[in-house]
C-alpha cells in the first residue's frame, strides 16, 4: 500500500494515510469477522465512527480534498483485500 502511495506521491497525488490506516482496520475487522466468524460488529461500527471523525477532520483543515480521503480509503480496502485473497484463500 505505501509503496503505490510512494508512486502517486511523485505523480503529485495526495492520499490521506490517515483514512488509509483505518479503513485497512476496518477492512482487517471484518475480514477477521467473516473468516473466524467471530461477532465484532460493535467494533466494527465504532471504527466506522472514527473514520467518519477522521475524514472529517481532514477536510475540515483543508488538509485534503474529497478526492484525496476516497484515494486512502480505496488503497486501505484493496490493500487488505488482495492480502486475504493472496495468503488467507
Amino acid at each position: 500500500a505505501l509503496g503505490l502511495v510512494y508512486v502517486l506521491f511523485f505523480k503529485n497525488i495526495k492520499t490521506s494515510l490517515h483514512t488509509l490506516g483505518i479503513t485497512g482496520i476496518i477492512t482487517y475487522l471484518c475480514i477477521i469477522s467473516f473468516e473466524f466468524k467471530v461477532n465484532l460488529l460493535i467494533l466494527i461500527l465504532l471504527s466506522f465512527i472514527l473514520l467518519g471523525i477522521v475524514a472529517t477532520s481532514r477536510l475540515k483543515l483543508e488538509a485534503h480534498k474529497l478526492s484525496e480521503i476516497f484515494i486512502g480509503m480505496a488503497i486501505g480496502l484493496c490493500s487488505q483485500v488482495v492480502t486475504y485473497i493472496l495468503y488467507l484463500n
